[in-house]
């Protein structure tokens, strides 16, 4: 079984290549696109790029709001018909980019699932057969994750009791 840190690491890599396939994307589309819908898929590009600092900065609020965008991402892309005429076509480009970007968006959306469930299998107090030895050492805290400097006062104020 994968350890949540090295889940959340996968979770972060899939993000920060969203943001890098996202701009070879845009190369590609932008002679091909009126400049609106260009200017539309570059501020949902932008988004993409506010999650891959956010992956640095705050990590759990990066795989919420990355699975958020993976979501809104494949809902606009899948049913539109040219990106499948990409494939019907042999275009190969532009088939590796649609079915590359599309893979790593469901990814992200499974893992982030994924850590969830175990997040949540390991927190005594959000699930109802969360009752784990003190001892299992799996879950990174939250304080380990920003640094010194960072402290999970959730956490703090449930140890110190009312």
């Amino acid at each position: 079984m994968v350890s949540l840190p090295t889940l959340g690491r996968w979770i972060q890599c899939l993000i920060l290549a969203s943001v890098a396939l996202g701009a070879g994307f845009l190369l590609e589309v932008q002679p091909l696109l009126p400049p609106a819908v260009f200017d539309f898929i570059t501020a949902g590009w932008a988004l993409f790029v506010v999650d891959g600092l956010l992956t640095f900065l705050r990590p759990r609020v990066s795989y919420y709001f990355g699975s958020a965008l993976a979501a809104l991402a494949l809902a606009s892309s899948l049913p539109q018909s040219t990106h499948w005429q990409f494939i019907a076509q042999g275009e190969v480009l532009p088939s590796l980019v649609f079915v590359g970007g599309s893979s790593m968006q469901v990814a992200i959306i499974a893992l982030v699932a994924y850590y969830v469930i175990r997040l949540l299998r390991h927190d005594q107090w959000s699930w109802p057969d969360g009752n784990v030895d003190p001892s299992y050492d799996d879950v990174e805290s939250d304080s380990e994750a920003a640094g010194p400097a960072g402290a999970d006062t959730a956490q703090d104020a449930r140890a110190s009791g009312p």
